[in-house]
């Protein structure tokens, strides 16, 4: 399946070229939002919705509703919006981009980012179609934790991660927004989601992550062990 573009509701026939162009002209207010399956349909167009809200823009419903009524795989939707100098925010832009899989499980070496999470920031932890953060941090072969100024555990490199404490999982509070999988993650584990401070970061027995389409990292320090405590 190639990748699909609307405009305002409208099919427009753009490359990736083309699309790489535009998105600088959205200056940072957009998203970009995994469904790796018909079921995230729902929790990420809800992600849409949220920076929609925050920017007092509309969203536009008619690629939702195309991929409800015809799935063909896992994707990434993005969007954002034309800016006037004058009137703000225009008419949407939106691309659906098929993506692969996850295929197997990543053993990372565990590592704590020196870049702190940005917790005061408006847009923090809401799914933006901006990477520059995300790719300032990466690392490759590396899951980086990124904590706040304070210590407490936030999210990583590899997406929301889950510890390991006294025999019961759990994920940090106040991290980012968090998609189907994790939703999923969440059943599979039983996890709470609780503040993780330097101290239950240092006592975890096992540590890995999911991602927004549902790959998993391990810690290659801290595997999970091979089946899962009671939630």
């Amino acid at each position: 399946m190639p990748a699909r573009t609307w405009y305002d509701g409208e099919p427009v026939d753009l490359d990736e070229r083309g699309w790489t162009r535009l998105v600088p002209t959205f200056l940072g207010v957009g998203f970009r939002l995994a469904v790796p399956c018909p079921a995230a349909l729902p929790r990420a167009e809800a992600g849409a919705r949220a920076v929609a809200a925050l920017a007092g823009a509309d969203l536009d419903p008619l690629p939702w509703a195309r991929l409800r009524a015809a799935w063909d795989g896992p994707v990434d939707v993005l969007g954002g919006w034309e800016r006037h100098l004058v009137r703000g925010l225009g008419r949407p832009w939106t691309r659906v981009v098929p993506v692969e899989a996850p295929d197997g499980t990543r053993v990372l070496e565990e590592r704590v980012s020196p870049w702190p999470w940005p917790a005061s920031s408006p847009t923090a932890g809401l799914p933006m179609l901006s990477r520059l953060e995300a790719a300032t941090v990466h690392e490759d072969g590396v899951l980086l934790l990124r904590t706040e100024a304070t210590g407490a555990l936030r999210t990583s490199s590899a997406g929301t991660p889950y510890l390991l404490l006294g025999g019961r999982w759990a994920r940090p509070a106040g991290g980012p927004w968090t998609g189907w999988a994790v939703e999923q993650e969440d059943a599979r584990t039983g996890a709470e989601v609780v503040e993780i401070g330097p101290d239950e970061l240092g006592a975890a027995t096992a540590l890995h992550a999911v991602d927004e389409h549902g790959a998993v990292s391990v810690s290659r320090r801290r595997p999970p062990p091979r089946r899962t405590p009671p939630g």
